[in-house]
């Protein structure tokens, strides 16, 4: 999976625009217009979940209570991968989210609950969910947390001349190093591999790699530290609380 870099090309206190590089998103660039768009954005490209989503992807008629036609372009389709709509995670499938921030949301709800009744009213029938997203879904020490992780992909540090050396070693290494029968901490990984600090700061980043990818598991509904409790993916332990009922975005 890729993470994206970011292009801020305006902003005001609710309104921006930026470009986001993504994997996901179908074109090589996703234009987010607000600062929580973006945040979902990155979100939707750390969630292993997402298969691929598309930023304004469809126009849709609904019509008022008094019979006027209107047309409505929401903000994201988000479709998961089959794989995780069929395992435990049977609730996720193709919704399309309007994202806004919850003090907008409060402002425009008396005229806005109407729009978005008769866009499910239109979409019955498509079995294609309808949600209005806001920061409350997106809570900000994950979005912080997902945000940190997206800059550790593989292709970012084997680009990076300071890495590079031995990057392969250094990764086979903190691959062994990760218990596969008991959770652990990013700390003790490291320590159980050197105790040089030069050395421990060639690794951390590769430690955050697994965490990127999800070959590591954590909450990460707490700022990420090096004191963070991590697991294994192949352990069976209790879901990261990030996809948990109570702190899962998409719920």
């Amino acid at each position: 999976m890729t993470s994206g870099h970011e292009h801020v090309v305006q902003e005001n206190p609710y309104s921006t625009t930026l470009r986001r590089s993504t994997a996901k998103g179908g074109l090589l660039t996703a234009q987010a217009e607000s600062l929580l768009e973006y945040d979902f954005f990155c979100v939707l490209d750390f969630d292993w979940r997402v298969e691929k989503y598309k930023e304004q992807p469809v126009v849709i008629p609904w019509r008022t209570p008094s019979g006027q036609y209107r047309r409505y372009t929401p903000d994201v389709l988000v479709k998961f991968h089959p794989m995780e709509c069929l395992s435990d995670q049977r609730h996720l499938r193709s919704t399309i989210f309007e994202v806004k921030p919850y003090q907008v949301l409060k402002e425009m709800w008396p005229e806005y609950r109407v729009k978005v009744r008769g866009i499910k009213q239109s979409l019955e029938g498509t079995f294609v969910p309808f949600k209005v997203l806001t920061e409350r879904q997106l809570r900000p020490a994950f979005v912080k947390n997902v945000r940190f992780l997206l800059d550790y992909d593989l292709k970012h540090l084997a680009s990076n001349s300071y890495l590079s050396p031995n990057q392969y070693e250094r990764l086979a290494s903190v691959n062994q190093a990760i218990p596969a029968d008991r959770t652990t901490t990013p700390r003790e990984i490291l320590n159980s591999l050197t105790t040089e600090i030069m050395e421990q700061a060639y690794l951390v980043p590769w430690v955050w790699n697994k965490l990127r990818t999800g070959d590591l598991q954590a909450d990460l509904i707490e700022p990420l530290t090096l004191d963070t409790t991590v697991w294994s993916r192949m352990l069976k332990h209790s879901r990261a609380k990030w996809m948990t009922k109570e702190y899962d975005w998409y719920r």
